[in-house]
C-alpha cells in the first residue's frame, strides 16, 4: 500500500498550512469510505453489533459502578438511531495511526479494517475529540463530500471511545491517559446531557 504511517508526533510537527491540508484530506478519505457499497461488506455482524457487545461487557472491566449506567445510556443511544443511518460502511478505528500519507502530507491510504462494517457514520469521526486542532477542518471536508453529520451521534461516539479508553488504560496502569479519557468523557457527557448514575430512559 502506497504511503507512510503517521501519528500524533507527525501531526504536531506540521505547519498550520500542512495541518490544514492533511485535515481536509482526512475528511475526504473518511467520506470516500462511507461510499463503499454495503454489498462489499463481508460477514453479517456490523460495527453496531460489536459496539453493543462492547458496552455489555465493558462494565465488568471497570471498578466504577456508574460506568454500568453509562454503558446502558450509550446502548439506549444506539437503539434510538434510525436504522437507515446505521447501514453504511464505517472503518470503525479511524485514528491517525491507521492513516497513510503521501509526500505532500495528504491521506492516500487507510489500513487496519478489523473493526470495519455497517455502522453510523459519526463513529469514524470519534477520534476528532482527541485532536481538536484539526477537527473543524476534517468535519467540514467530510460533510462537503458525504453530507451532514448528526451532532449528538458525533458526541456519543466520542464518549463511547473515551469511556473505553479510560477503562482499558486504567487496567494497564496508564494513569495519565486514563485520567485524560475521564476528563474528555465528562465534557462529552455534559454536551450530550447524560448524567452519571441517572436512568438513561429518563433523559
Amino acid at each position: 500500500v502506497a504511503g507512510r504511517p503517521i501519528g500524533d508526533d507527525w501531526l504536531a510537527s506540521r505547519s498550520d498550512v500542512e495541518r490544514e491540508r492533511f485535515a481536509a484530506s482526512y475528511g475526504r478519505a473518511l467520506a470516500a469510505l462511507r461510499g463503499v457499497g454495503t454489498d462489499r461488506i463481508v460477514g453479517t455482524a456490523g460495527l453496531d453489533e460489536r459496539l453493543r457487545a462492547l458496552l455489555i461487557a465493558l462494565p465488568a472491566a471497570s471498578p466504577l459502578p456508574s460506568d454500568r449506567d453509562l454503558c446502558d445510556a450509550f446502548l439506549s443511544e444506539l437503539e434510538s438511531m434510525p436504522q437507515g443511518r446505521r447501514a453504511g460502511f464505517v472503518h470503525g478505528d479511524a485514528h491517525l495511526e491507521n492513516l497513510l500519507v503521501d509526500d505532500e502530507g495528504r491521506v492516500c491510504g487507510v489500513i487496519d479494517f478489523a473493526e470495519g462494517g455497517r455502522g453510523f457514520p459519526e463513529i469514524d469521526l470519534a477520534y476528532l475529540h482527541w485532536v481538536p486542532a484539526i477537527a473543524e477542518t476534517v468535519r467540514h471536508s467530510y460533510c462537503e463530500a458525504a453530507g451532514p453529520l448528526d451532532e449528538r451521534s458525533f458526541h456519543v461516539a466520542g464518549a463511547i471511545y473515551a469511556l473505553t479508553s479510560a477503562i482499558i488504560d486504567a487496567r494497564y496502569d496508564d494513569t495519565e491517559n486514563a485520567a485524560h479519557g475521564r476528563r474528555l468523557l465528562e465534557r462529552l457527557l455534559d454536551t450530550i446531557g447524560i448524567n452519571r448514575g441517572a436512568d438513561p430512559r429518563r433523559r
